[in-house]
């Protein structure tokens, strides 16, 4: 039994290879909603947490957790 060999064609050699999409689940936040998060930090230090998701919800209409606002911050080192 004979095997066959396969030969690229020039489209194929010319080709990136890409590697496979990463799974999960993306994040919730973008770059640019987290430097708008800590403008917000910057302004007033000692904000609470329940201020701080009342004052990003206002300025930019995506709605999440207290939980989630303290994810990014410790993230950043930033402990209260």
């Amino acid at each position: 039994m004979k095997q066959k060999r396969k030969e690229l064609t020039e489209s194929e050699r010319s080709q990136e290879i890409k590697p496979p999409a990463r799974s999960g689940r993306p994040p919730t936040l973008t770059k640019r909603d987290t430097r708008h998060l800590f403008r917000i930090i910057k302004n007033d230090k000692k904000v609470t947490l329940n201020v701080l998701q009342n004052e990003f919800l206002q300025s930019t209409s995506i709605e999440v957790s207290t939980r989630t606002i303290q994810r990014y911050i410790h993230i950043e080192d930033i402990f209260a």
